[in-house]
């Protein structure tokens, strides 16, 4: 499990302790859970989890432990149907979320975070520098 603390963060990323289908839905449902079941843009019902940052489709090919990274609580945001539809139309998603997911995180453990997985050839385009 992949836990980070910047002192100066009150937040840190959490990840599931296992890579295994039941490990990973139990921590969804605590993720939605802890996040009061509420729409993180609009405030209204949220139900559906979306992974900001790096998707099921980036991780393919990585082994089963690290793609369960995709399901830390720093790469996951929690929607309402309506909100979430619309994030998959955003061109620039991805660095908006790694702007917001660095302020709440911090940089450095961010970008450890991302690295923990090890890409072949990771795609950077939407970090800034922190």
């Amino acid at each position: 499990m992949l836990t980070c603390l910047n002192p100066t963060m009150k937040h840190k990323i959490v990840c599931p302790k296992g890579s295994s289908k039941a490990h990973i839905r139990r921590f969804r449902e605590q993720e939605r859970e802890r996040r009061k079941f509420s729409c993180e843009i609009c405030s209204g019902p949220g139900f559906e989890l979306h992974e900001c940052i790096v998707t099921r489709r980036d991780a393919q090919g990585l082994p089963r432990v690290k793609r369960a990274g995709i399901f830390c609580n720093c790469n996951m945001i929690l929607l309402c149907k309506s909100c979430h539809e619309k994030q998959h139309g955003l061109k620039d998603a991805r660095a908006f979320w790694w702007e917001k997911m660095c302020e709440k995180y911090g940089y450095e453990e961010m970008l450890d975070w991302y690295a923990s997985f090890e890409w072949k050839v990771p795609d950077r385009r939407f970090m800034k520098d922190g």
